[in-house]
C-alpha cells in the first residue's frame, strides 16, 4: 500500500508553489474568482475590499497553480459549477454539497492566500503583509479538505 504524503507538509505559502497541492513544477496564475464567473456578472473590473480595507479588481486577484490543479482537477470543478450557473436555479440546486463547499473553499482560501502575498502597507514595506502566515495556517483544515479535489476522499457520518 502506497502511503500518501502528509498534506500539512505541503502547506507552502510562497508565490512558486501551487496553493493547493505544494507543488513547485508548471506553475500558473489561477484566477480566484474564475473567470467565466467574472465576464458572466460583471465582475472583471469590479473590485473587492481586501481586510486591510485596501481593493484589488477581480480580475488580479490570482494565485499560484500548477498546471496539474489547475487543468485538471479545478477544471472540472469550474465546469461542473459554470455549466449548472448557466442553466439556472434548478440546476445549481441539483450539484452536490460537497462540490459547492469545495468551489467556495477554493474561493475562500485563494483569498486569505493572495492576502498573505500583498503587503499590509504598501508604503511601509516593513509592515508585513496583510495577514500574517499565521492565519493563513490556521486554515490547515480548510487546505486538507481542499484536497478532495485532487483526490478522493470518504467523509464518514458521526455516529
Amino acid at each position: 500500500m502506497e502511503t500518501q504524503p502528509n498534506i500539512f507538509e505541503c502547506l507552502s505559502l510562497t508565490d512558486d508553489t501551487c496553493f493547493l497541492c505544494g507543488s513547485s513544477e508548471s506553475i500558473t496564475l489561477e484566477h480566484v474568482f474564475p473567470k467565466w464567473l467574472q465576464h458572466r456578472y460583471g465582475l472583471w473590473d469590479q473590485e473587492l475590499t481586501l481586510l486591510n480595507r485596501t481593493q484589488i479588481k477581480y480580475r488580479q486577484l490570482t494565485i499560484p497553480c500548477c498546471q496539474d490543479c489547475n487543468g485538471v482537477h479545478l477544471r472540472k470543478m469550474e465546469n461542473q459549477i459554470s455549466q449548472a450557473a448557466g442553466s439556472g436555479f434548478h440546476a445549481c440546486t441539483s450539484l452536490s454539497d460537497l462540490v459547492i463547499y469545495q468551489w467556495a473553499g477554493k474561493i475562500f482560501f485563494g483569498i486569505l492566500r493572495k492576502e498573505l502575498t500583498l503587503l499590509a502597507d504598501r508604503k511601509d514595506k516593513t509592515a508585513g503583509t496583510i495577514v500574517p502566515d499565521k492565519l493563513v495556517e490556521s486554515f490547515s483544515a480548510l487546505h486538507l479538505f481542499l484536497q478532495s479535489i485532487r483526490q478522493p476522499f470518504m467523509f464518514q457520518q458521526p455516529r
